[in-house]
């Protein structure tokens, strides 16, 4: 794909999408902050096995964490607005049974949280923004595999491999980070795959994807 390519996508779309994305923020900010008002007076527990003590704390992936912020974009630049419409939907149904699941089962993350000399700010943000209650599903993880996923159907070769090693890096920064438990992450991983059930991605008509034989041509223009 060559930058023209990428600005013409962005162009056409890069409004709307934009438009879009602020609705479903506002739902996680608020779904998030009311879980955590709601779950603060419950019991929590804890996913963690003994194990994973074994697990190193490694500081440097913090940036595969936050590229997160990243993965939110990724799709304007591969599917169809239709494709992006049906993704936006899925988004819903991954954060609104997050939350639930939240409320109902508090899980608290297991694992000694460290000082990191590696973007200090960001990880006093994140331990502060992560309440006792909410570890299982991770939902880095959910949001990583309904999107990365998505977008990794209507790709092929290189641009596929990419994309599918960028969420399997992504899915092992929540826990190199400490931000989650192995549970915490198969448990995400199955929400966001669930939550992508029904995806035509591959024919380009269910969703809107860009067909793969037609995505295979553009990427190479």
């Amino acid at each position: 794909m060559t930058y023209r390519h990428i600005l013409e996508r962005i162009h056409g779309n890069g409004l709307w999408f934009a438009t879009c994305l602020i609705p479903l923020g506002l739902l996680f900010v608020f779904a998030y902050g009311a879980t955590n008002v709601l779950a603060a007076s419950r019991e929590s527990i804890t996913l963690a096995m003994d194990w994973e003590k074994s697990v190193p704390f490694v500081p440097n992936a913090i940036w595969a964490y936050v590229s997160i912020f990243l993965v939110f974009w990724l799709p304007l630049i591969v599917l169809e607005r239709e494709g992006i419409t049906w993704l936006m939907k899925r988004y819903v149904v991954v954060t609104l049974t997050a939350c639930g699941l939240f409320l109902v089962i508090p899980t608290a993350v297991g694992f000694e949280r460290l000082d990191s000399s590696v973007l200090p700010s960001a990880y006093a943000f994140l331990h502060g923004l992560d309440a006792p209650y909410n570890a299982a599903p991770s939902l880095h993880v959910a949001y990583a595999v309904l999107i990365l996923g998505t977008c990794a159907r209507s790709l092929a070769g290189a641009s596929r491999a990419a994309t599918i090693t960028w969420l399997v890096v992504l899915a092992a920064s929540t826990w190199l980070t400490r931000q989650h438990q192995f549970a915490d992450i198969l448990a995400g991983a199955l929400l966001g795959g669930l939550s992508s059930l029904g995806n035509g991605a591959g024919a380009g008509s269910e969703t809107g994807c860009m067909p793969v034989r037609h995505m295979r041509k553009y990427w190479r223009a």
